[in-house]
């Protein structure tokens, strides 16, 4: 059998099924044979969250002369309203502690999202660098983001770039 198809435009993003029924001339039918199939050409959205240092340790690592110093919590969170989100990259590359050179710290490929659309990783109190995260979805749409992370000496966080959705 042939399906025409002619006229039929699916424009809106959406998540559709649909269901064929073949009857012929003799009024013999199929059962209905249901296909899904998602229209979605939007990128998914990913925001960026990290953790400010607690009043309790930047009086800690004032009071130890910068020898005490906590590691950040990011937070990626990503969603898609269509398709969803499959997976998460993320990857951290600059330097530790006072070395200047530059290397790949730590790459993370296709990690599943918690229940909320979250993963969660720490970054080392001395780290700077760049923190890339990409969100894909199931309709093969992907956003990266790319933040920049200079912790200074005196333990404030005011610009860097860690400010959520970038």
């Amino acid at each position: 059998y042939t399906l025409k198809t002619d006229g039929m435009e699916f424009k809106t993003e959406a998540n559709y099924t649909l269901s064929l029924t073949v009857t012929d001339f003799a009024t013999n039918s199929t059962d209905a044979e249901d296909e899904l199939f998602t229209v979605d050409g939007t990128e998914p959205e990913i925001r960026i969250d990290y953790d400010q240092p607690s009043l309790a340790q930047i009086v800690l690592q004032n009071l130890t002369f910068g020898f005490f110093k906590t590691s950040v919590n990011v937070t990626v969170t990503a969603s898609d309203a269509i398709a969803g989100v499959e997976y998460v990259d993320y990857a951290y590359e600059g330097s530790i502690g006072h070395y200047d050179a530059t290397a790949v710290v730590d790459t993370k490929n296709n990690q599943k999202l918690d229940k909320d659309g979250k993963i969660s990783f720490k970054i080392d109190p001395n780290f700077k660098g760049t923190v890339t995260a990409t969100a894909y979805d199931w309709a093969d749409n992907s956003k990266r983001v790319d933040f920049g992370y200079d912790k200074p000496e005196d333990g404030k966080t005011e610009g860097n770039k860690l400010d959520g959705v970038i």
